[in-house]
């Protein structure tokens, strides 16, 4: 853990190109394990219904049994259309008669919801609003957070039951209860800050419904903090310029881009079919094993950068302040940075809604940002799902962010650091990534957890039953990760500071 995040501490360029090799040639190996495996055992243990044919002939067969990835991208295709309406007729309201916005963005959505969710969804949404709605004319931040547990809950639990009688697909379902828990944010978070101010009830129930039925951010994502958003619902309409709309299309280009490359990438990678097949996998090594989850934390990243680039494209084109797209986690090695930089929407939702209310005070003690901690890991696991994977991984992930807080305690203590300011600053961050090679270990767990359980505990299991030299050779790689990562910040720092010194 760094003593002093804002101060970058470089080593020779040699130990780092050693450090950066070690580094890819690990992460090189691990996929082409996968690779291999997916080659060697094709015909013995996949299932062919995980299988389709190649995009183009020559290539092999592709894997799409991530059946998310099949089922988003499906709609975010089928929603292109809406996309356009929404664009088009949001800026010309905004331009001929604003005040209308917030219901123009509600019918607009609540059309496009009817059209590719069964009715049942847009009564759940509108039941939600209404309950949301009254806590707001109570100003109650308790009774908004008892009817969002109570909901959560109730969603996650009782899904099965709830959707069955309405629902006749579980695409319906789980696209159901994903639209809804990016729903739920948005009430929580608009609720919480609307009831300290003042103004009519009747225009924070319109800011409510401009909000919360945003198109572009309302089926996938991802999560727009209100306060950032209000800002954009509330301007008047600017004159669009060639650039602005150059800048539209290369972001969906981007998009674009990054969507083939997922594709092309499934005739090579079988990771999403051979974590189905455990067992199977063990047989293949530790290299392969260990190179599944790797390979599925790319796809992972790369499926959220065309999940949340397409509506975040639209979002900054109609000039709303939104969070930047998710950093790959392979290049982060705190537990506080990974939750900061994938997913900054969420973060901070957990920070604005969760961590700091619990908090309270300006400078709180460790064991009340531990509490906090441990109360926003819990929102975390329900809002995530009820289940043995979500309940790991928030623990571990929480356990993760405490020990990195006592250890940030730690060096902060006066002994501590006399010591460390007494110390050649290359050596203090070898230190550093030496005591956050096992944390990285973990966090690499507690992500193999989230993708499948049981590919998180068969890597884990290999893991505890290993001899001294694998333990240490492991964490010689995470120690070289762990550099890298450092590196990598040292660099965003750098680049951070120059752009700010041109805008000065």
């Amino acid at each position: 853990m760094p003593s002093n995040p804002g101060k970058l501490r470089s080593i020779p360029r040699l130990e780092l190109g050693f450090y950066a090799t070690v580094w890819t040639i690990a992460f090189i190996y691990s996929y082409f394990k996968v690779y291999e495996g997916g080659r060697l055992q094709a015909l013995t243990y996949f299932n062919p219904h995980d299988f389709s044919p190649p995009l183009f002939p020559g290539l092999d067969q592709r894997d799409t049994s991530d059946y998310d990835w099949t089922l988003w991208t499906s709609l975010l295709a089928s929603l292109a259309p809406w996309y356009v309406a929404h664009l088009v007729l949001a800026e010309s309201i905004r331009k001929w008669e604003p005040s209308a916005l917030p219901l123009t963005h509600t019918l607009v959505t609540l059309s496009a919801l009817v059209v590719y969710l069964p009715p049942a969804s847009a009564f759940v949404i509108i039941f939600v609003v209404l309950l949301f709605s009254f806590a707001l004319l109570v100003r109650s931040a308790s009774l908004t957070w008892i009817i969002s547990v109570i909901l959560l809950i109730s969603v996650n639990v009782f899904s099965e039951y709830l959707f069955s009688t309405y629902y006749h697909s579980y695409g319906d379902i789980s696209l159901t209860i994903c639209c809804f828990g990016w729903f739920l944010l948005k009430c929580i978070d608009f609720t919480l800050i609307e009831i300290h101010t003042t103004g009519s009830i009747l225009g924070k129930f319109m800011n409510l419904l401009g909000y919360s039925f945003y198109l572009p951010c309302f089926f996938l994502g991802p999560f727009v903090p209100y306060e950032s958003f209000k800002a954009g619902l509330c301007r008047t309409y600017v004159p669009w310029t060639g650039q602005r709309f150059l800048s539209l299309v290369y972001s969906l280009a981007r998009v674009v881009f990054w969507y083939f490359a997922f594709e092309m990438a499934t005739h090579f990678f079988y990771c999403h079919a051979m974590h189905f097949k455990i067992l199977q996998v063990l047989s293949l090594g530790n290299w392969a094993l260990n190179g599944v989850g790797l390979c599925m934390a790319q796809f992972f990243l790369v499926k959220y950068t065309v999940i949340y680039g397409t509506p975040l494209a639209v979002a900054r084109a109609e000039l709303y302040e939104v969070p930047p797209n998710p950093k790959c986690v392979n290049r982060i090695h705190l537990y506080s940075n990974m939750w900061r930089h994938f997913d900054r929407g969420f973060y901070l939702f957990l920070m604005r809604c969760v961590y700091k209310p619990m908090c309270g005070i300006r400078k709180p003690s460790l064991l009340r940002r531990l509490a906090a901690s441990f109360v926003s890991f819990c929102f975390v696991f329900l809002w995530h799902g009820v289940n043995r994977a979500m309940f790991v991984w928030s623990a571990m992930n929480f356990v993760g962010i405490c020990l990195e807080s006592l250890g940030k305690v730690f060096l902060a203590s006066a002994p501590v650091s006399r010591l460390i300011s007494k110390m050649n600053p290359a050596m203090v961050r070898r230190l550093e990534a030496l005591a956050c090679s096992p944390m990285w270990v973990m966090a690499v767990l507690s992500n193999y957890v989230f993708f499948d359980y049981d590919l998180g505990m068969a890597t884990a299991g290999q893991l505890f039953s290993a001899s001294g030299p694998v333990l240490l050779f492991v964490m010689f790689i995470g120690y070289c990760m762990c550099q890298m990562s450092i590196e990598m910040f040292n660099w965003d720092s750098k680049k951070s500071q120059l752009l700010f010194q041109r805008r000065r």
